[in-house]
């Protein structure tokens, strides 16, 4: 019996140190665990989100800090591009409007309407009215079809409220063309030779203006074009618009005014020149400028690689030009080189018709 208890007393020991173990072991065990679980995680998240932070303002501060400089080292030239932009579409109040597209398509495509008003208005149904008319009103018809079918992409952006005003002084002076015809101002019965002249001057620069390739070229390769109608004239839009409205302010001729001739060449110098040099600027960061600049013109077709030979095709046609003036015009130039042409004809089918004589 004492050994039973005895050995009870120690199995009850046994297995209250049993019991006590596991509860003294349990209880740590959860509290140690969990206070370490507890703290790691506090202590991870905390110290993650302060350091980017720091990071972060570090490298807006690093990258302020630089624009300056970087602005302050940058030439005229490299900042032209951005403020033609700022100008265009962004001169504040910056409220944006509608594109630049819808401002030009409505007062080119709008152009009929307001000469067919001015005639009605001014009572005036003169031959030069009606060709005049003809001309300024399908150039605007040719505008907005070529926006349709293949637009610029520069002007989809949209406009602001302060770039406006820059915008319609420009659109203002072509409708004021229209205007100097129509009120009686210009050539009411132009000359057939005038309206000959004008008549291919402006079919050329509408042919021009009209070019795709830029469009097309872009939509399936990016990169500089050097090929087709831009391979030696750099800028055949640009001189496509000064040759179609220069033969509008050429039908309105100068016998009373200078004014629509002092317009275009406000636009021409201010406007043209300064997104000519922008777009040449653009061009000359692109890979194979050189060889494109060898071969084109800024402005003019260059008809051979040769400056100099290209150069003489102009001269010789200047020499033409001035001395068809000087002489008053087409008319008497033809006149006074008719009998020399048909002697030349005459003597050229007789000479022909001596070969086959002998034949």
């Amino acid at each position: 019996m004492a050994k039973a208890k005895s050995n009870s007393t120690t199995k009850a020991s046994t297995n209250d140190t049993k019991k006590v173990e596991p509860v003294a072991q349990t209880q740590p065990k959860p509290t140690t665990n969990g206070d370490h679980k507890k703290v790691e995680p506090k202590t991870q998240p905390e110290s993650k989100p302060e350091a980017k932070p720091v990071t972060n303002h570090k490298a807006k501060a690093k990258s302020t800090s630089n624009t300056p400089a970087q602005e302050e080292g940058e030439s005229f030239s490299d900042r032209l591009p951005k403020i033609i932009e700022t100008l265009t579409y962004s001169i504040p109040p910056n409220i944006k409007t509608l594109p630049l597209s819808f401002y030009a398509n409505f007062q080119k495509g709008s152009m009929f309407f307001f000469l067919l008003y001015l005639m009605y208005y001014f009572k005036n149904y003169s031959r030069g009215a009606f060709i005049y008319l003809a001309m300024h009103a399908s150039y605007g018809f040719m505008w907005n079809l070529k926006t349709l079918a293949f637009p610029d992409r520069a002007h989809l952006a949209k406009m602001s409220i302060g770039s406006l005003p820059l915008l319609f002084t420009v659109l203002i002076g072509y409708w004021y063309l229209g205007y100097f015809m129509m009120s009686g101002q210009g050539i009411q019965n132009p000359s057939p030779e005038r309206i000959c002249i004008g008549v291919c001057i402006f079919t050329l620069g509408s042919v021009l203006m009209m070019t795709a390739q830029k469009y097309f070229t872009l939509k399936y390769k990016k990169g500089l074009i050097d090929s087709g109608m831009i391979s030696r004239n750099r800028n055949t839009n640009y001189l496509g618009e000064m040759m179609l409205y220069g033969a509008l302010a050429y039908m309105n001729g100068t016998e009373k005014s200078y004014v629509p001739w002092a317009i275009l060449l406000t636009v021409w110098t201010i406007v043209f020149s300064i997104t000519i040099f922008a777009k040449e600027l653009s061009l000359k960061k692109k890979e194979g400028y050189q060889q494109y600049k060898e071969k084109s013109w800024l402005l003019l077709f260059k008809p051979f690689r040769s400056d100099i030979l290209s150069l003489l095709v102009y001269a010789i046609a200047a020499a033409g030009v001035y001395y068809v003036y000087s002489e008053g015009g087409m008319t008497p130039v033809l006149k006074k080189m008719h009998p020399y042409v048909k002697k030349t004809i005459d003597g050229a089918i007789a000479a022909v018709v001596g070969i086959l004589k002998l034949a």
